[in-house]
């Protein structure tokens, strides 16, 4: 597929996928899983004609995609491109697929949170939880030793880490308002800490 990875056709590629019966994409599902999908898929042209792929097919269709995908889950989510990939399964993918993700990326918590790009997984991941799940993965997030402060030597994780206090400010109790003011202290000399700074600051006004 080397019109995926054209600066040029690529759109052309990616046109033609949005405007075209699933049924008439399979030719292009099968060069692509020919050939190498996480090559594609790292790819920073590549990786937009693979989401327009999983967009447009059903999930059936694109099954050898994502189980390549899957099959690299870890490499793939902190790669500068791959990741935008593994995003849109967590977006449009079954259940199957994301909760596979899902369990991936907590299982190694402190790799995902301080990896290049792996914020932005989580933040997906945070995205398809109810409530009462993403306030669970939030309480992860900031009690894990050590993982909010390294979060936070980061734009992406820092923006992380105060999205993760303002989930769990709403609840209002004592143990959270303990719980903000602790992170808040542990990121304050990373170099993004102010960020994380500024969330906790306006959260501890509000309940105060």
């Amino acid at each position: 597929l080397e019109a995926s990875r054209c600066p040029n056709a690529n759109h052309v590629l990616q046109k033609c996928i949005t405007t075209t019966p699933p049924r008439a994409l399979e030719f292009v599902i099968e060069e692509l899983t020919a050939t190498s999908v996480r090559q594609v898929a790292r790819h920073k042209y590549g990786c937009r004609v693979v989401q327009r792929l999983l967009e447009r097919c059903p999930p059936e269709q694109v099954r050898p995609i994502v189980n390549a995908v899957l099959g690299d889950v870890t490499g793939m989510s902190v790669h500068q491109y791959g990741t935008y990939v593994v995003q849109k399964i967590l977006a449009s993918g079954s259940l199957r697929d994301r909760a596979y993700i899902q369990q991936a990326v907590l299982g190694d918590l402190l790799f995902y949170g301080t990896a290049v790009n792996g914020c932005a997984v989580i933040s997906a991941i945070m995205d398809g939880l109810t409530l009462e799940e993403r306030q669970a993965l939030c309480e992860r997030v900031l009690e894990e030793p050590g993982l909010p402060a390294a979060m936070a030597c980061r734009s992406q994780g820092a923006t992380l880490v105060a999205r993760a206090l303002d989930t769990l400010g709403r609840r209002g109790h004592g143990r959270v308002a303990a719980m903000i003011t602790t992170v808040a202290d542990a990121t304050i000399a990373a170099r993004y800490g102010y960020i994380v700074a500024e969330c906790a600051g306006r959260l501890l006004q509000h309940d105060g």
